[in-house]
């Protein structure tokens, strides 16, 4: 997609400034820290558990309209839901809590 296209609702799952900024990463992120200790706290064996986590930040997210967006060889691309399921997961997984919420 265009980068005019992308609105502040927006998840941009990239580095640096412009995705630590973003309204819609904060978000993002915010679910994130208010997720990840239930996630952590469940088992190897509980995938399940751990995908219903996830995908309800998805839905969460895609309730307000966002839509999550990686840049990819200088494009910006819409990702699909198993691809921001498992960047949800990975974010879950990591031990510590990112303190970029509010600017």
């Amino acid at each position: 997609i265009d980068q005019a296209d992308i609105q502040h609702i927006d998840v941009l799952l990239e580095r640096g400034g412009r995705g630590n900024h973003h309204e819609g990463s904060k978000h993002y992120r915010r679910l994130i820290n208010e997720n990840r200790d239930a996630y952590q706290c469940l088992t190897n064996g509980a995938k399940a558990e751990k995908m219903a986590i996830s995908v309800s930040i998805i839905q969460a997210l895609k309730n307000t309209g966002a839509r999550f967006i990686h840049k990819k060889e200088g494009q910006y691309i819409i990702m699909n839901d198993r691809e921001a399921r498992n960047k949800i997961s990975q974010a879950l997984r990591e031990k510590k809590k990112r303190v970029m919420l509010d600017d």
